[in-house]
């Protein structure tokens, strides 16, 4: 910039956000629900995301939980289709889903199979209170269940 005879430089300091993507979640079914698991904000479409990794989770009842990592580059626009599975009838007292979770059919509870190791009663709450599966909110059992005849054998 030229003013009374001197030149000035004019520099914008002024940061400019990388440009958002939108991101559209199609399903089958189409009331499934859809969640991203490492951000804060609740999923809506079109929803507005910079660049980085999100981690999707599509869920409806009577269907397989499906997730994937979405990788978001700046400005980018994605629509992902997500098709869900219908869960096959299980039977018998003890049904294993493939996510991990064990179904006592008569008594109602889920179990999680832990590592197999050896470890200590706090090791293995500690272990037990932060896992994420089907929603979170795990627990170790209590000494009664623990004794409780109708359960089955911890080993």
């Amino acid at each position: 910039m030229y003013c009374h005879g001197k030149t000035y430089l004019y520099v914008d300091l002024s940061a400019t956000a990388p440009p958002k993507g939108k991101l559209y979640v199609e399903t089958d079914p189409a009331s499934a629900r859809v969640r991203i698991l490492n951000i804060g904000p609740k999923y809506f479409d079109g929803m507005e995301l910079g660049a980085d990794r999100y981690y999707v989770e599509v869920s409806a009842d009577g269907y397989e939980l499906k997730t994937q990592w979405i990788d978001f580059d700046a400005g980018e626009d994605r629509n992902i289709l997500v098709h869900l599975e219908k869960i096959k009838p299980r039977t018998g007292r003890y049904i294993a889903y493939d996510n991990g979770i064990v179904l006592d059919t008569q008594t109602n509870l889920k179990w999680v199979a832990g590592p197999d190791r050896y470890t200590n009663w706090n090791a293995a709450r500690s272990w037990v209170s932060s896992l994420t599966i089907d929603g979170g909110g795990w627990r170790m059992p209590t000494r009664s269940e623990l004794r409780d005849p109708s359960m089955p054998a911890i080993v």
